[in-house]
């Protein structure tokens, strides 16, 4: 492939299309203090194509027969993927001692499924964490009627939840019984194990351009520390497209600190950032 020029010139006015058309494309709001963070990604797919100036890439960009394929090729550059096992205690307590007891008793006794869904799932970790968590709690018998999800904008995040391979660094945080019960160590690597990685599924989606109705009737959907990347409107919007995917009395579980008016989608806030569908 061609090799691009070390500098090539990314005008204002360019720098203020490609934030527009993330934003319009993916939700994804840009600070204008990162002219070099889009200037670094947008370098990187045009190396990769062979494309000299950024008008080209535009034009590029703006094709019927590549755009929607590049626009999802610029996009996991620009998108943020940050995720941890066990990340953030009460709410995973909370999911444990109070909305999974309220599921076997509403629902899976009842021989109705129960729909789970990672929104922004990243590279698999807090699905996988939910996963082991129904598998302490719910019998083998009920368990089989647990749907769980895990849905991102990235390709390549995706790929890495489903391979479900990770490093020493990836399980800090992790109680040490969950290590040696879930994972299989291989080297350097810890391999979820395959009764976990055989119960979860995960999918390329767009929060905020996807067709949210092959995600209807969800009783629980985690949401966390996705939106913050988000522009005011689009956030609207997605929060809007999770409520209404919501079964009646779901719940909906944000980031720690994503405290939002529950009145205005319908909700009722049951505890810290934990919201039920009214």
């Amino acid at each position: 492939m061609l090799k691009v020029p070390v500098k090539v010139n990314l005008s204002e006015e360019d720098f203020a299309w490609f934030r527009e058309l993330i934003a319009n494309e993916a939700g994804i709001e840009i600070s204008e203090k990162k002219f070099s963070f889009v200037y670094n990604r947008v370098m990187r797919r045009m190396q990769f194509l062979g494309i000299t100036s950024f008008e080209d890439y535009r034009v590029y960009l703006e094709r019927e027969d590549t755009r929607d394929n590049e626009i999802g090729k610029l996009l996991e550059e620009v998108v943020t993927h940050e995720t941890s096992f066990f990340r953030y205690r009460p709410h995973l307590d909370f999911f444990r001692e109070k909305i999974i007891p309220e599921l076997r008793r509403k629902r899976l006794l009842k021989g109705l499924r129960v729909n789970i869904l990672s929104a922004g799932c990243s590279s698999g970790e807090e699905l996988y964490t939910l996963a082991m968590i129904v598998n302490e709690e719910i019998s083998p018998e009920l368990k089989l009627a647990v749907n769980m999800m895990g849905i991102d904008l990235s390709w390549p995040v995706i790929q890495r939840a489903e391979n479900g391979v990770y490093i020493e660094q990836d399980l800090e945080g992790m109680p040490s019984d969950f290590i040696t019960k879930y994972f299989i160590r291989e080297g350097n690597t810890y391999k979820i194990i395959p009764q976990i990685k055989e119960s979860v599924r995960f999918e390329r989606f767009n929060l905020l351009k996807g067709k949210w109705h092959h995600y209807k009737y969800m009783d629980v959907i985690f949401c966390r520390n996705t939106l913050i990347y988000f522009s005011k409107g689009a956030k609207r919007k997605v929060l809007f497209k999770l409520v209404d995917t919501l079964r009646d009395e779901g719940y909906l579980v944000l980031g720690h600190t994503e405290i939002i008016d529950g009145e205005e989608y319908n909700l009722k806030r049951v505890t810290n950032t934990i919201y039920r569908k009214a």
